[in-house]
């Protein structure tokens, strides 16, 4: 027996005004072996921002509909849901009564990553679901609808409360003009009368028909030129009709007598060439019609690459089938076939369409990238997270809430590499996710783990911490280096202990300094400033710096240096350029003009 067994269940999308939340389907599960109950819900964020956590309150009934007296409240946390993602089925809600059976259900706070929040009070109410184009349209009228508007159109779009759905089935706020994903014009799309679509589509079918010389299509274009009657032009297409059917009629009897001439001659030469010319080709284009109706584009494949090629309108077709059956592999969450198969038709492109019509070439690639958009999603809702860094870096530029999804993605590949105590990994990541306060505390963490003067990833993640003042690092590279300095200044090149407190201007003077500690390498990185005051007790100013870059520790080093003008007093203060703290000062020296 399964351990948890599903007592409740409702699919029906449940929405309050401009809320940013979405509600796509609640359940509620019995632990078979305690009998408590768990409750679930499916969610979709409509936001253009980023939301950081949802918290929700539900009323309980009985399966005899009583409502219980305690509502649930609970708090889904630490998120990093973008436009369009779900969210949420994979939390379970502890609930208080073991006999619930069913649930209202309340959005009572959003708060986005931007600090903001969006408040509720209301109980959410059902939405109407979309139905299906097909329910309305048949299919030649499908197909043209899809030609028009393009080929993610499934939908019946509506416009109810504050949003609308497209005809990709998107749902958008009523402010926006257009669809957030497939970029289809709001009133445009809301304003659709199918029933003119459907004369359209009569119109532009009946017209094909007319450029032919088959009477009997001919005939069936006159009749439906009859029943559209004003619509546009359709009285002086029909009139055409007439003339046509008159025209060829005229020929056909012209052609009859000869016809019927080497009509024996030609049944004994082409009755077989006309079996496997005509009939069996006629028989697998029509099997070809069922299985698209049937929606088998996978099998309708197979059987148009058994035409002959330009056998009708065969390429058409197989565009038909090769974009339906990507879309029906893409709904089955079959991403990789899906793409696979596009690409596929970029292969064939040549061969299904005249070079020239460029457009049917973009409209693959961009199917290409929903689908690369979708399955990133997909792997990261199910935690494929560098998987789906890798699809979203090849996406970059698509949407705008790629970049917030890559961040995404890079976070929870640092947090899994800092838990795995993967530190330099886990550095990389929160790099690539822009985020330092977490790259900060994963080289935090590895210094408490590698806390020793001689690792010289210790000495330069310290490095960084230090001159970031993240928590005590500087007091852990002040212990584990212990960097100090002498410095006097003389006018002996070679004399490291005297110092006298004055100098002649001009006259050559020398520094001398030396860094001691134990900085990996043995050797520090410090700066040199160089200061002046008017008076003995009055503030130093700073009027010139030099750094120096890796310094031999214990080792005397000496500089030159003239002190002008005179009548001032002169000193040399060394900074530890690591961490940005003054180590040691010289003595103030005069420098006069005798």
């Amino acid at each position: 027996m399964e351990r948890y067994s599903r007592v409740y269940y409702s699919d029906d999308y449940l929405y309050v005004e401009n809320s940013p939340v979405i509600i796509l389907a609640g359940a509620i599960l019995k632990d078979n072996t305690t009998n408590g109950v768990l409750g679930q819900l499916k969610m979709k964020s409509l936001s253009n921002q980023i939301i950081k956590a949802v918290e929700i309150e539900l009323e309980l009934y009985d399966a005899s509909g009583k409502k219980q007296e305690k509502k649930v409240k609970h708090e889904f946390l630490d998120l990093n849901v973008s436009r369009n993602m779900e969210f949420g089925s994979k939390e379970a809600i502890e609930l208080p009564y073991n006999n619930a059976r069913s649930f209202k259900v309340s959005i009572k706070k959003v708060l986005f990553s931007d600090g903001k929040s969006w408040s509720n009070k209301k109980i959410y109410t059902e939405l109407e679901k979309q139905e299906r184009l097909n329910s309305i349209l048949d299919s030649i009228e499908l197909d043209y609808f899809k030609r028009k508007y393009g080929k993610f159109a499934k939908y019946i779009p509506i416009e109810q409360k504050s949003v609308w759905m497209c005809t990709c089935g998107t749902i958008n706020h009523e402010g926006e003009q257009e669809c957030c994903l497939c970029r289809l014009d709001r009133d445009t799309i809301l304003d659709i009368d199918f029933e003119e679509e459907k004369k359209e589509t009569v119109y532009y079918v009946s017209i094909s028909y007319l450029e032919t010389s088959n009477i009997g299509l001919i005939k069936v274009a006159e009749e439906n030129f009859k029943q559209l009657k004003k619509y546009k032009d359709s009285k002086k297409k029909c009139e055409e009709c007439l003339q046509k059917i008159q025209t060829l009629q005229q020929e056909n009897k012209r052609w009859k007598k000869l016809m019927i001439i080497f009509a024996c001659i030609i049944i004994a030469i082409c009755a077989t060439a006309f079996v496997f010319d005509v009939v069996i080709p006629n028989k697998k284009y029509q099997d070809v019609q069922r299985l698209i109706y049937n929606e088998e584009y996978a099998k309708a494949i197979e059987k148009i690459e058994e035409l002959p090629k330009g056998y009708k309108d065969t390429s058409e077709l197989l565009e038909k089938c090769y974009m339906s059956y990507a879309e029906q592999l893409v709904e089955e969450k079959k991403f990789e076939e899906a793409l696979e198969l596009y690409e596929q038709m970029e292969k064939k492109f040549e061969e299904l369409f005249d070079a020239s019509q460029q457009q049917k070439d973009i409209e693959i690639k961009n199917a290409i990238k929903k689908t690369k958009y979708q399955y990133a999603n997909y792997l990261l809702e199910n935690e494929k997270y560098e998987e789906a860094y890798n699809i979203y870096s090849e996406l970059d530029g698509y949407l705008d809430s790629i970049y917030d999804k890559k961040k995404e993605c890079a976070s929870k590949l640092g947090d899994i590499a800092l838990e795995n105590k993967e530190y330099d990994k886990a550095v990389n990541w929160y790099e690539l996710a822009k985020n330092t306060e977490l790259g900060n505390e994963a080289k935090y963490e590895y210094v408490k783990e590698h806390n020793n003067s001689t690792d010289t990833k210790t000495y330069e993640y310290l490095v960084m911490l230090s001159k970031a003042g993240y928590k005590d690092s500087l007091s852990i590279y002040n212990q584990l280096y212990d960097v100090s300095c002498k410095v006097i200044i003389n006018s002996k090149e070679n004399d490291t202990s005297s110092s006298p407190l004055k100098f002649k201007q001009y006259d050559a003077t020398y520094i001398h300094y030396q860094i001691t500690g134990n900085v990996p390498a043995g050797a520090g990185n410090i700066r040199l400033e160089y200061e002046r005051a008017d008076t003995k007790n009055a503030k130093d100013d700073v009027y010139t710096h030099s750094s120096k870059d890796a310094v031999p520790i214990g080792e005397w080093q000496l500089e030159e240096v003239t002190f002008y003008p005179s009548g001032y007093y002169y000193k040399i203060s060394i900074y530890n350029s690591d961490t940005d703290e003054k180590i040691c000062s010289s003595k103030k020296v005069y420098v006069s003009d005798d």
